[in-house]
């Protein structure tokens, strides 16, 4: 069990994005893609992660990959209704 709190995004990606490889072979460094490229909107950190990812490749990968971020909504400002703020996250985990 880990905790998942308010705000916190989880990352989930295939082994086709942490194999895929430059031309001299070096496989994608995720964490540091990561590091440069993370946003509080899942789609924004994603869409850098991709063209991040084909870069590093040279424009096409030859595996098939999958990236999905999940984030868990800030909690609802006093006074908000919990509901409204709960199906604005619906949005927020974004697959690419």
């Amino acid at each position: 069990v880990v905790p998942f709190g308010d705000g916190d995004q989880l990352l989930l990606y295939t082994d086709g994005v942490t194999e895929a490889r430059d031309a001299d072979r070096a496989f994608y460094p995720l964490t540091e893609g990561l590091t440069r490229h993370l946003y509080d909107e899942p789609a924004r950190t994603l869409a850098a992660l991709h063209e991040d990812l084909l870069d590093h490749v040279g424009g096409r990968l030859h595996d098939d990959a999958a990236l999905l971020l999940l984030r868990r909504p800030a909690a609802a400002p006093a006074g908000e209704p919990a509901g409204v703020r709960a199906a604005a996250g619906v949005d927020d985990a974004t697959a690419a």
